[in-house]
């Protein structure tokens, strides 16, 4: 039996009584995989146990949340062509604590400045943004989704993994969706964020632009976007750095548009560099890609990216160290369409004017 992974499912069990419980059963984390002929093995089944204490005397209530998490193996019935729980055999793993903290940060992808009024929501619960986002207390631990939604602004999301103590941060900046700013089927438009460290990561856009001559940031018949050449007027279109970050967090936002009616044909390729800080890009580093109107498409760093390309010895970056993320090349062919191809590689590339390079 292949691969594969469950789609989301969930099953309510309320037992009556001056204490009432809700079980729902999770499967959307899930990972299978087939074990014999006939049978399956589903792992990281999430069951949450929301129990509401009723006080008998004065009607008062107390809510307590447990959640475990189970590997159950499933055999498959062939007369009912379903999945059947081998019962007995689920092995429960270690159940998840309300202990965790996360502050998420809201701005605008235009100017990096805080955006104010946004609706945040994470494991359930809804906050309204401030200058400085919200924060969220007794979260779950595990991976968890976290949402933004503004009524001026396309929405947003990503996930996020929780542990015990401390304060967790992460940051989602939003593409307005009303005004110059907002993006016509035709405009691109990347967004990478990240959280405290590394302190600063660079968004690189190379292109296709026949007749560009090579000079201190482009290749001959390619432009190159990034911090030291955050314009690009030409070449069939007008490529923006609108935000260059250089204190954690981010954004970054890279905008395309096009002049006239299609983006030159090439191939145009996306990567996050890490300029300076510790840690490794795939700690809290994500990309959102818009096309025009269509949804917003979340990237997050491969586990290759969580090793430690860094070599200097107390675990810092030195400036222009040379980790680099490939995320993904937009493909235009000669009517203008657009493909998105996802790369997802990280690689030691012994400096940021390597990116420029058609061969990266």
């Amino acid at each position: 039996m292949k691969l594969f992974k469950p789609f989301l499912a969930a099953l309510l069990l309320v037992i009556a009584g001056f204490a009432q419980a809700e079980m729902v059963i999770d499967f959307s984390d899930t990972k299978g995989f087939g074990t014999a002929m006939d049978f399956v093995q589903i792992n990281n089944i999430r069951v949450d146990t929301r129990t509401e204490i009723v006080n008998p005397f004065d009607g008062s209530s107390q809510t307590e949340v447990i959640t475990m998490y189970y590997d159950v193996p499933f055999r498959f019935d062939l007369a009912g062509m379903h999945l059947v729980p081998d019962l007995g055999t689920a092995a429960p793993q270690t159940a998840a604590r309300n202990c965790a903290q996360l502050t998420v940060f809201v701005t605008n992808a235009m100017n990096g400045a805080p955006l104010e009024d946004a609706i945040i929501t994470v494991g359930g619960k809804s906050l309204i943004a401030g200058s400085n986002g919200a924060t969220f207390e007794n979260l779950p631990t595990g991976s968890t989704s976290v949402q933004v939604n503004h009524q001026d602004y396309v929405a947003s999301s990503k996930t996020v993994n929780l542990a015990c103590g401390g304060n967790g941060t992460t940051s989602l900046s939003l593409s307005p969706s009303v005004g110059e700013n907002a993006l016509r089927v035709t405009d691109l438009r990347a967004i990478l964020t990240w959280g405290n460290q590394p302190k600063d990561l660079d968004a690189h856009l190379t292109g296709p632009c026949p007749g560009l001559p090579a000079d201190l940031t482009n290749e001959e018949n390619r432009f190159h976007v990034y911090w030291l050449d955050e314009n690009r007027l030409g070449c069939n279109g007008m490529v923006k750095l609108d935000v260059d970050d250089v204190d954690s967090f981010g954004p970054e936002t890279i905008t395309i548009v096009p002049i006239g009616e299609r983006l030159n044909e090439g191939v145009y390729r996306y990567s996050v560099y890490q300029y300076e800080g510790t840690g490794t890009l795939a700690d809290s580093a994500s990309v959102s890609l818009i096309v025009g109107n269509q949804p917003q498409r979340t990237f997050y760093p491969p586990a290759e990216c969580q090793a430690n390309l860094i070599s200097s010895s107390d675990g810092s970056a030195a400036v222009d160290d040379g980790n680099a993320w490939v995320v993904f090349e937009l493909i235009v062919n000669a009517e203008g369409a657009v493909s998105v191809v996802l790369v997802n590689q990280c690689k030691r590339i012994g400096g940021s004017a390597i990116i420029r390079q058609k061969s990266h």
